[in-house]
């Protein structure tokens, strides 16, 4: 796994995004579809997140949308730790997706081969720095202290080697899905 596939931040996804949003109007529950105003009554229920074309966007306001993203960072965390520890990266589906989920799967089935697992310790302490006005690109930072690490043989359990404690910088871009928000790219960075 290199930093340099790690820090790929692609415009042309900005791009896209800024393009549906400004394309999108109207309502996504219109049956007519024509996106005319006409109220009637009280309003529909809302869901958490209304899908207005194949490629959604969030209708949630600047905290929650936060609140969401650092629960799947955290979660992104647990699961990333999970995978190395057992040898199996699938649960990660629910939190990453590519390029990033197949980075990881990759490198855990390599572990895999060569017959080890990686147990380590995190702190964090994530905060979000930056949203797409639609909220539809989300990133995170975090300075992760990374309290031990330790390679263990997968079949006999010995230990193989240890890794002192470091803190690190890491950047993480979580993109909506139409449904919830995962992360797709991260960086890790100089020592924090």
């Amino acid at each position: 796994m290199t930093n340099a596939r790690l820090r790929q931040f692609t415009s042309g996804s900005v791009l896209l995004v800024l393009a549906l949003t400004i394309s999108g109007c109207g309502r996504a529950d219109d049956p007519t579809g024509n996106g005319a105003f006409a109220p009637s009554g009280s309003p529909p229920p809302q869901s958490p997140v209304s899908v207005a074309s194949p490629l959604t966007t969030p209708t949630l306001g600047k905290r929650q949308v936060d609140k969401i993203v650092l629960a799947q960072y955290r979660k992104y965390q647990q699961l990333y730790r999970k995978a190395y520890a057992t040898g199996n990266a699938s649960d990660l589906a629910e939190v990453a997706a590519d390029p990033l989920l197949t980075i990881v799967t990759d490198d855990v089935e390599a572990m895999n081969t060569k017959g080890t697992v990686l147990r380590f310790t995190n702190v964090l302490n994530p905060k979000v720095i930056s949203r797409a006005v639609d909220f539809t690109s989300v990133v995170v930072r975090d300075c992760v202290r990374t309290i031990a690490a330790h390679t263990f043989d997968a079949k006999t359990g010995k230990k193989l080697k240890s890794v002192p404690g470091t803190t690190f910088d890491y950047q993480a871009r979580f993109r909506f899905d139409g449904t919830t928000w995962k992360i797709t790219e991260a960086r890790r960075g100089k020592p924090c």
